[in-house]
């Protein structure tokens, strides 16, 4: 994790501990100054991190996953803006809803898939996104 002061810092770590859970453990904390350690750096260096060479893809994606779920958790019950304020579940009970949720369900797959490629990590599947709401893609 990354914070800007070592206040938020302090304040972030349990949080963030109580989130990841047992998929995090603390190693260590290191102060630096981002543009120091950017200016230093010299150009097409790899900028791993530790913790990225540590972990096995597969972990990677199995604890961002763990996230997703939790964070969606009850994401079908819950008013969106682009749904003009219906929830997913109320919104697919209209052909117009129904395509505006699959089309919100698609860019969440796509967005991830580009993600996960990044990373060099497994995607996470938001099927269980589908199956709350009972359609198909």
């Amino acid at each position: 994790m990354s914070y800007r002061t070592q206040q938020y810092a302090d304040e972030g770590r349990p949080w963030f501990e109580a989130v990841a859970g047992a998929a995090v453990v603390f190693r260590s904390r290191e102060i630096a100054d981002p543009k120091g350690v950017l200016s230093q750096a010299k150009p097409g260096e790899d900028r791993k991190t530790a913790v990225g060479d540590e972990m096995p893809p597969e972990a990677i994606g199995e604890a961002i996953e763990q996230y997703v779920r939790q964070l969606y958790a009850d994401w079908a019950d819950q008013p969106l803006p682009v749904l003009d304020g219906k929830t997913p579940r109320e919104a697919i009970h209209t052909a117009d809803g129904l395509e505006q949720v699959k089309f919100l369900l698609h860019t969440y797959e796509h967005g991830e898939a580009q993600q996960a490629k990044a990373q060099q990590r497994p995607a996470v599947s938001y099927e269980f996104l589908w199956q709350e709401l009972g359609i198909t893609p």
